[in-house]
């Protein structure tokens, strides 16, 4: 896949049907309790790899009927990283080769939050 620079509070995330969910719970950091997951991957290389992924929100899917605009996001929700409030968005967009992936927006609120609220 070619490299793609982003500008800041933009993103892609593609599908990757090499990664397999193989456990999902909650890891105590200090204090703070944290949802994760560990996946296993192949990597470019062919060797097996894990990687443990931080979970810093549940975001819904908007469905065609409920959204408010043809522009609305077709994922969304709002998100607390390292104290700061942001809302995430996500659109289905097709690559040039076919490929589908989310076009990643966020945006980042006024108002700073405790990071011991949990989402």
């Amino acid at each position: 896949m070619a490299k793609f620079e982003h500008q800041p509070n933009t993103g892609s995330l593609w599908p990757d049907n090499e990664v397999e969910v193989l456990r999902k719970g909650v890891i105590k950091i200090g204090e703070k309790e944290h949802f994760c997951s560990l996946l296993r991957f192949v990597a470019a290389d062919g060797s097996e790899k894990y990687e443990l992924a931080v979970s810093v929100a549940v975001i819904n899917k908007n469905e065609e009927e409920t959204k408010r605009s043809v522009n609305s996001p077709d994922f969304g929700g709002p998100f607390v990283l390292d104290g700061q409030k942001y809302k995430f968005g996500a659109w289905t967009k097709t690559a040039k080769n076919g490929t589908k992936y989310l076009s990643v927006g966020i945006e980042k609120r006024e108002e700073p939050v405790p990071d011991d609220i949990p989402f």
